[in-house]
């Protein structure tokens, strides 16, 4: 479920003016997540300029802000990557531990 903290929201819209699928409102001129159609994707995570919206699905703890002088990917290594890990098809027939399974699919939920 995803919330907003009414205190730290400074109805500036960007949220519900960047939500794919319309589920934040405005309620009582603060913006408000209905978690009706959500599809958890974040970006009003991201977006928020005051980090007033939240979610109880994944420890807040864990999200790192960006910074670019901390963190810088060049965009032809980028593609580069992106490009080699999806030619890899060379499946083995042998077990992945569930810890890893659900790395993968927690960063599906982001990309």
């Amino acid at each position: 479920m995803f919330n907003v903290n009414k205190e730290k929201c400074i109805t500036c819209k960007q949220c519900i003016n960047d939500c794919p699928v319309n589920d934040i409102v405005l309620k009582d001129n603060k913006a408000y997540i209905k978690n009706e159609s959500c599809l958890k994707c974040g970006h009003c995570i991201a977006i928020c300029p005051t980090k007033a919206v939240s979610t109880n699905d994944y420890n807040m703890d864990d999200v790192i802000e960006y910074d670019k002088e901390d963190f810088a990917i060049d965009s032809d290594n980028l593609l580069n990557f992106i490009k080699f890990r999806r030619s890899v098809r060379n499946f083995k027939n042998k077990k992945i531990e569930k810890e890893k399974i659900e790395k993968i699919i927690e960063a599906g939920r982001f990309t």
